[in-house]
């Protein structure tokens, strides 16, 4: 959801932006992130990370 409104030119709360690549993580279970880094070149999105990450404390 947040890319489809990055694609749409908002900028969702949570979206960091550094040059052109933006990224952000959304929860997607109670143990998991999902790690999300996409550029943005002249219109043309391009997915440079898309990573579910632990959560879980040891």
């Amino acid at each position: 959801m947040l890319l489809s409104q990055l694609r749409r030119g908002q900028l969702p709360e949570g979206v960091q932006i550094e040059q052109n690549i933006y990224s952000y993580s959304c929860p997607i279970s109670d143990t998991q992130t999902l790690m999300v880094e996409v550029l943005n070149e002249k219109g043309i999105w391009t997915i440079l990370r898309w990573q579910a990450v632990s959560t879980a404390k040891h």
